[in-house]
């Protein structure tokens, strides 16, 4: 019995060893997320969903940027709708990654309706915020590395493949790099484009707009989030552009939305800048997302109005 509990213990100890070394080689090939659950605290942050971490790109946008505009360098935070709209679990990941030392911070917090939306019929059997039970509501700790807690919860194909880093095999292939900011290496023909936007088009029709309704309790919370950020730095709400049919589906969603954000702005004697009027300047992956080309020129294009805000603001 001894010699079995010894070869136990010792079987135990590699396992727990291989799964320890494993998690060294955990990157931006792991998944779309877990970079964003490592690192350091940040001074300044990208606040959002999907649109935001495809969209927004820190590499771009902080050279453009005085060096004494922002403290700490800018980190893509923003996750996807599904984890990331407007909440107390969207707060409590972003209190756990500020650094509360900062002051000087820079803080573009990316809206639109959907993320300020909640489901028009509540479910017994499900939390009333959507994103509660995924990552961002389950997860502790946001800055180890590297993060076991979150390899522990969500590798799902076997830890041997952090060591081999997968990449996705699906239609687009993605890569979260070290600023947050996720790549997505998509067909970009007019053909494929055409028919992945008529896709999501129809998804956000029958998905979204048939189920969701403007929530003036997510809005509640982006209260108490610019309310969290303010004494850190400098924030700036700002809407994302999309291709025209989704832009309509969110003025039906919520006529005013603008206006009901640039009243809490002012609130706040905060920025709001309404980017949905220059959507024909930059294209889409799927009429939601900017890809790639885009993404850079829109980052550009919005480094060189917080360049200037931040000057005027001196």
């Amino acid at each position: 019995m001894r010699g079995f509990l010894i070869k136990l213990s010792i079987a135990l100890a590699l396992a727990l060893a291989a799964h320890l070394v494993a998690g060294l080689f955990a990157d931006g090939r792991t998944d779309d997320y877990y970079l964003r659950f490592t690192g350091v605290k940040r001074s300044s942050m990208i606040i959002g969903t999907s649109r935001a971490a495809q969209g927004v790109r820190p590499v771009v946008i902080m050279p453009l940027l005085d060096s004494s505009a922002m403290e700490g360098s800018l980190f893509n935070y923003a996750f996807t709708i599904a984890h990331s709209p407007f909440g107390a679990t969207y707060l409590r990941a972003i209190e756990a990654k500020l650094d509360p030392r900062s002051r000087n911070g820079l803080f573009i917090v990316t809206v639109d309706p959907w993320s300020l939306s909640l489901a028009k019929v509540r479910r017994d059997d499900l939390p009333l915020m959507r994103e509660d039970d995924r990552s961002l509501g389950e997860q502790w700790t946001f800055t180890a590395t590297p993060n076991y807690e979150y390899l522990v919860r969500h590798t799902t194909a076997g830890w041997g493949s952090l060591i081999a880093g997968p990449m996705h095999d699906m239609d687009t292939l993605t890569l979260l790099h070290t600023d947050g900011w996720i790549e997505i290496k998509a067909p970009i023909d007019t053909a494929t484009v055409r028919d992945r936007t008529k896709h999501k088009v129809e998804h956000y029709r029958k998905e979204m707009l048939a189920v969701f309704r403007p929530a003036e309790e997510r809005v509640a919370y982006l209260d108490k989030i610019v309310d969290l950020l303010k004494p850190h730095g400098h924030v700036f709400l700002v809407r994302l552009p999309v291709c025209d049919a989704i832009e309509a589906m969110e003025d039906s969603l919520w006529p005013g939305f603008s206006g009901r954000i640039q009243s809490l702005a002012g609130a706040h004697s905060v920025p709001f800048w309404d980017l949905m009027p220059s959507n024909d300047q930059y294209t889409y992956v799927d009429g939601n997302h900017l890809d790639t080309t885009s993404a850079r020129a829109f980052s550009s294009d919005l480094g060189l109005r917080l360049a200037a805000s931040l000057q005027q603001g001196r």
